[in-house]
């Protein structure tokens, strides 16, 4: 399967700062690696779909691509919205 063009792309964009963030719900780790690296470097954020760090060698829980501001507050409304 191939990187889906579109996260990569808005990523890229969130590292700019174009974009304020994007969300990828897939599981593959090669697919977020180098985007995580661009995005922090840059400033931004990039964590799984609940805000947690994760490794990058295994199936990761999709991810959520901020720039840095707006990513722990993200986080929170998740959180409180999200049903237990």
């Amino acid at each position: 399967m191939s990187v889906p063009v579109c996260i990569v792309y808005s990523a890229m964009m969130v590292a700019v700062g174009e974009f304020v963030g994007a969300i990828f719900c897939g599981e593959g780790a090669h697919d977020i690696a180098a985007v995580k690296i661009i995005v922090e470097e840059a400033g931004g954020k990039v964590t799984d779909l609940f805000g947690n760090e994760q490794k990058y060698n295994q199936k990761i829980k999709g991810a959520i691509i901020l720039n840095a501001e707006l990513h722990d507050k993200f986080i929170d409304i998740v959180q409180k919205s999200t049903v237990n």
